[in-house]
């Protein structure tokens, strides 16, 4: 919990042409994280500090993307890495994916800004994806189940102890 977890997506074009081929499309990558709760998902905002510059992939290439995530509180987390096919409509400015950006859709249309600069994408076609749950731990969740491991431990030794101490005495007389 509070600390940064590394996750890298491993993305491969398995054809024989660029992908995608047209001039003014691209894919899209992004990583977000729900938080699942007692039987719901709580679906937060759209959160584009996780997302990669458009990009195309060449014939066969293998290309490996890493994002940070922080977990801010102890419970299961689903991570989702999505890649979509776009289509830039409008580009203001001149794009920094260095700096911190916000998205939001707005109809069809997924809008990236940073400062001095905004994107305008429209999705293509379907969104693939992968996805994992990991479990978030606080450290009180950690210490209690360190303290049932040692309560298994201590049971079995003493379990252990009194077979020991049966045998012994009927072994003596």
């Amino acid at each position: 919990m509070g600390r940064a977890l590394k996750v890298k997506v491993i993305i491969k074009n398995e054809t024989s042409s660029d992908y995608p081929p047209e001039e003014d499309r691209f894919l899209l990558l992004d990583i977000y994280t729900n938080k699942i709760g007692k039987g719901e998902i709580v679906i937060p905002s759209l959160n584009t500090s996780n997302f990669q510059p458009p990009f195309k992939l060449k014939p066969e290439e293998r290309r490996a993307f890493n994002f940070s995530l922080t977990f801010k509180a102890p419970a299961l987390y689903m991570v989702q890495a999505r890649i979509r096919e776009v289509r830039v409509v409008e580009v203001k400015g001149t794009p920094r994916w260095e700096e911190p950006i916000s998205g939001r859709f707005s109809g069809r249309t997924l809008i990236l800004a940073g400062p001095n600069w905004q994107m305008t994408l429209e999705p293509i076609g379907r969104i693939k994806g992968d996805k994992k749950v990991l479990r978030c731990l606080s450290l009180y969740d950690v210490l209690m189940a360190l303290g049932a491991v040692s309560a298994v431990i201590s049971a079995v030794c003493s379990i252990l102890l009194l077979f020991s101490a049966i045998i012994g005495a009927t072994i003596v007389r």
